[in-house]
């Protein structure tokens, strides 16, 4: 496993979150098709359903819009698995040509533009099949959606820096986690961080009483009502 650190003049390239794809090449091994978490004039961080075959250099296909890709040579100075089962690349480029560092910072530019104008939440559920499925609906209604499989899945991803969360929507019952713990974690380390409880077992007195005390700033039954969570985005009254 690759996990060497990146040079002084690729941190300085700040990088922003995106929606784009590519397709990474080793040199030795089958392509990949990836999501690029962010990028840089300097690199990116991709994240990939398997594990990155070979070492050295690499060839990333980068897919800037639907009719424009461009290639970039690369190395690969950063690889681990996630908690949700992708595996994280982070790649480096080499010597970018202007014309193609033009394109890349114009796409960096555009993502951070629709990054900031969207609500980043962060979805917590030990259940894949519910998680996700609550995920691309928070999509649907235009909001930025980040999964987490638990209670330390979620702390985690709190602690990234530089990451921006509006919105926490958690399960109440995270395996052995209590979910109502995480609330009291973030009421303490994220009180701008708006709260969300979501819940199929809780009675109805429960729910409402963790509402009423401010714990939870929603409380959402399942299965959800699409108005439920437009009202956690702030796009309903």
């Amino acid at each position: 496993m690759v996990d060497a650190k990146l040079s002084p003049d690729r941190r300085r390239h700040g990088r922003t979150p995106t929606r784009l794809s590519a397709v990474i090449t080793p040199s030795c091994g089958r392509p990949l098709a990836c999501a690029v978490e962010n990028i840089s004039a300097g690199g990116a961080l991709l994240s990939a359903p398997r594990e990155l075959a070979g070492d050295g250099p690499v060839r990333l296909r980068l897919q800037l819009s639907p009719r424009r890709a461009v290639y970039i040579s690369g190395s690969v100075v950063r690889r681990h698995p996630g908690c949700d089962g992708t595996h994280h690349i982070a790649v480096a480029f080499a010597d970018l040509p202007p014309s193609v560092e033009d394109l890349v910072q114009a796409a960096a530019l555009r993502a951070l533009t629709a990054t900031r104008s969207a609500v980043q939440v962060l979805v917590v559920d030990d259940e894949e099949v519910v998680r996700s499925s609550l995920a691309r609906e928070l999509r649907a209604l235009g909001a930025t959606a980040r999964e987490a499989g638990g209670h330390a899945d979620a702390r985690a991803r709190l602690a990234e820096t530089g990451l921006r969360i509006d919105v926490a929507i958690i399960d109440a019952h995270l395996d052995c986690d209590d979910g109502l713990e995480l609330l009291r974690h973030i009421e303490r380390e994220h009180p701008a961080m708006r709260r969300v409880l979501v819940s199929g077992r809780l009675s109805t007195v429960d729910l409402a009483h963790a509402e009423l005390t401010g714990l939870a700033q929603q409380v959402i039954a399942k299965p959800w009502r699409r108005a439920d969570l437009s009202r956690a985005l702030g796009l309903a009254a």
